[in-house]
């Protein structure tokens, strides 16, 4: 009997429900508006192979001078994400949907506001997650001495966050709230298969303007960058 429920819906399955099990529907396109050979005429400077290592080092180096760890900025690099979001919705909206094939609508539900709700809470709840928690001293060390244990949250260092295509401004600011939340030094490498998103969102990190230039270092590339 199941088996025959499952064959009824099948064949009786909601228009809307085809789009989300077709892999091919408009949903899942994958770069519809360029080939390989046009993706590689497209703006989008690779990082040089050499020049990776330094940058790496420069990341470990600016974590351990420590600038990362104030709540004020840790704030900052939050409240300049949700700047770069509101001052360039609609060039992001364009990138998006030059990689995806997809409307404004799309962008809007599974992009934009996903990040905008990120980033909100992010800000709403970063004190709390910083602050210093009173913990149980074990026994029996708290019978012999008067002490007490506390839970301090600290930074874990420089996080390396190498994204997908298909979801680009969620999928490389939603990794980046947290880490930036957390006190950390980020290299992100995006996708270079999309391409229209990846330069506009390296341009945008680069400019200064929204977040420390410092604390997100970018290395473009594919997977020969990515494994360096």
């Amino acid at each position: 009997a199941s088996i025959r429920n499952v064959v009824a819906f099948q064949r009786h399955r909601p228009s809307f429900m085809s789009t989300f099990a077709n892999p091919t529907s408009p949903l899942y396109t994958n770069n519809p508006n360029y080939t390989n050979d046009e993706a590689e005429s497209l703006p989008l400077k690779y990082t040089p192979l050499q020049s990776i290592a330094p940058l790496i080092e420069e990341a470990h180096q600016t974590y351990s001078s420590h600038i990362t760890h104030p709540y004020q900025f840790r704030m900052d690099q939050l409240r300049g994400i949700e700047k770069l979001i509101q001052e360039n919705c609609d060039e992001l909206t364009a990138a998006i949907g030059k990689d995806l094939g997809q409307g404004p609508m799309y962008c809007e539900a599974f992009e934009l506001a996903q990040v905008r709700n990120q980033v909100e809470y992010a800000q709403s709840q970063l004190k709390e997650w910083m602050a210093t928690r009173r913990k149980p001293t074990p026994f029996p060390i708290n019978l012999n001495i008067p002490i007490h244990s506390e839970l301090a949250p600290n930074p874990r260092g420089v996080a390396l966050i190498i994204t997908p295509w298909n979801m680009p401004l969620h999928m490389v600011f939603t990794p980046l709230i947290c880490a930036l939340s957390a006190g950390n030094v980020c290299v992100l490498k995006m996708s270079e298969r999309s391409v229209h998103s990846t330069k506009l969102f390296t341009d945008l990190l680069r400019s200064g303007k929204y977040v420390d230039q410092r604390v997100v270092t970018l290395v473009n590339g594919g997977a020969e960058e990515a494994t360096e």
